[in-house]
């Protein structure tokens, strides 16, 4: 996205094994112990935050392996504590979709998921929408409305995304990477 402010690249992600159940959260590559996560800045002075009213863009994308028939839903997380959020938290709000793969055969798959957003500083609302796409049968998803993700104070450091991904059928040989995760402030 060009002209962006600043942008906040989350550091390099561990690879999903077999994705199961929900979405298996990107961990980071040199910590499992913390989420591959772009942190929103604070940025406020005098009581007043600069991002009140701007757009932020976030996008992640990457590829999955699968080995056999299956399905692979990669999902753009909000989380309070982005930083430590390893497991599944419920509140996407950008999605890939079901990306289906045919036959039994190894298949291949790039995806990627765009949100952009833009907060209320005195309703602490986020809203925006979504995009997305992946390549093994070429797939975009029409832009879709985001549900409102309330409560987001960005007063408080922590805030941020995640992103998760699963696989409809579990096969031990499929793997999911993550080869970008990035937030601007346009």
């Amino acid at each position: 996205m060009a002209n962006a402010e600043t942008a906040y690249l989350a550091k390099r992600a561990a690879t999903l094994v077999n994705p199961s159940t929900n979405d298996q959260i990107f961990l980071q590559a040199d910590n499992s112990a913390l989420s591959a996560f772009v942190a929103i800045p604070g940025d406020f002075v005098s009581g007043t935050s600069r991002l009140d009213g701007k757009c932020i863009y976030v996008r992640a994308s990457g590829k999955a392996t699968v080995a056999a028939n299956s399905t692979v839903i990669s999902t753009i997380y909000y989380s309070p504590t982005a930083r430590t959020s390893i497991t599944f938290n419920g509140t996407g709000v950008a999605t890939t979709g079901a990306v289906q793969t045919t036959g039994t055969v190894t298949a291949s798959v790039n995806w990627f998921i765009e949100y952009t957003a833009i907060w209320d500083i005195t309703t602490k609302i986020m809203g925006g929408y979504w995009d997305s796409f992946s390549s093994l049968t070429p797939t975009f998803t029409t832009t879709a409305i985001a549900t409102n993700v309330t409560a987001v104070d960005l007063s408080v450091s922590g805030p941020g995304f995640i992103c998760g991904a699963h696989l409809g059928t579990p096969n031990a040989a499929s793997v999911v990477t993550m080869s970008e995760f990035v937030l601007e402030v346009l």
